[in-house]
């Protein structure tokens, strides 16, 4: 009995070590409770690389396709006006203010788009939409000037480098706009939901070639036959008259004094005002010159005004008298050369 004593005895330590052993459950219990606590306080679950619920990106859709819709429309409008720009040019007035109407829309459209909050997924395909929006937005705001200065501009050539950079910038909208429409195709596969709402197509630049030089030549091209803009001289008549020689100088009879009456053609397809027609006369004794001017408050297409400048005193004698009339020029006229005559007489 003391022997069997003694045995159990010489176990017993072992069995109490055994026994004192803590199993690691509970720390991982807890280093997993306190994992998720500090997952969800600073939003770190494993849920942000999941795809979010689809009813948060149908509502994004819902509420962007609108303003996709319109900017589709807003789509075809430019066209219009791009097929439509030799009658407005025709127009200047009709011109500005189809441009600044579509500037205006564009510019309401990117700041109301501006401010759908999109989910997580669909930020960056939203950030692509904005872009778009913004860039068709701008790059009307900066054309308008340079296309309605090009209507009967002397130089179109000017205008041509701001032209073809604003429609790069068309170019460069579309480019967004595919992307972010590709991007909600592709998110939308798989959910019936989405695909009863596909995003239409909207492309401003159908055609590329216009963004070219030769292109946008072609455009300002047309612009400038949209409307003719130039004044000449018809006729110079001398009173009292005169008969011409040889040497194409006229021979006036004897006078004092002399008139002179300009008759001023408004060759162009819109009427003008504020011409300023001028003379100058002076003579190989008298080479100090005398000059007059008279203002043609308005002249209407088509029609001629005659002006009349009374009192002058050429040279007699025989002597070279040398008379230079001009009449001011006007935006965006091709041919100045008429706008001048030049007339040599005598007086015997």
């Amino acid at each position: 009995m003391w022997g069997e004593r003694s045995v159990y005895r010489g176990r017993s330590p072992r069995f109490a070590r055994r026994r004192r052993r803590r199993s690691p459950a509970p720390a991982v219990v807890l280093a997993v409770i306190f994992l998720l606590i500090g997952c969800w306080v600073f939003n770190l679950t494993c849920g942000r690389k999941k795809e979010e619920p689809p009813n948060q990106a149908l509502e994004y859709l819902n509420r962007v396709r609108p303003f996709a819709e319109a900017t589709a429309a807003q789509a075809n409008s430019w066209n219009q006006f791009l097929s439509e720009l030799d009658r407005l040019a025709t127009s200047r007035e009709e011109l500005d203010a189809r441009l600044r109407e579509m500037e205006q829309q564009c510019r309401e459209l990117w700041e109301k788009a501006g401010e759908v909050e999109p989910p997580l997924e669909l930020q960056k395909a939203h950030s692509s939409f904005l872009a778009c929006l913004e860039y068709r937005y701008r790059a009307v705001q900066r054309i308008r000037p340079d296309l309605v200065n090009a209507v009967g501009a002397q130089d179109v050539s000017v205008y041509a480098s701001g032209v073809a950079e604003n429609l790069r910038l068309l170019v460069y909208a579309d480019g967004f706009y595919h992307h972010f429409r590709e991007f909600v195709v592709e998110r939308a596969k798989g959910y019936e939901a989405w695909e009863n709402r596909v995003l239409p197509e909207s492309t401003w630049m159908r055609d590329l070639n216009m963004v070219t030089s030769s292109g946008v030549n072609s455009l300002l091209k047309a612009f400038r036959q949209g409307e003719i803009r130039g004044v000449a001289i018809t006729q110079v008549t001398l009173d009292p008259a005169g008969r011409s020689d040889s040497s194409q100088i006229l021979r006036l009879p004897r006078t004092s004094t002399l008139s002179v009456t300009v008759a001023v053609e408004n060759q162009g397809t819109r009427a003008e005002k504020d011409l300023v027609v001028s003379i100058k006369l002076y003579s190989d004794a008298r080479t100090s010159p005398v000059r007059q001017e008279q203002t043609i408050s308005h002249i209407a297409q088509g029609s001629t005004v005659k002006v009349t400048f009374k009192g002058l005193r050429p040279a007699t004698g025989g002597v070279r008298n040398v008379l230079e009339v001009s009449v001011s020029t006007v935006p965006g006229e091709a041919n100045a050369e008429n706008n001048r005559r030049t007339v040599q007489f005598v007086v015997e």
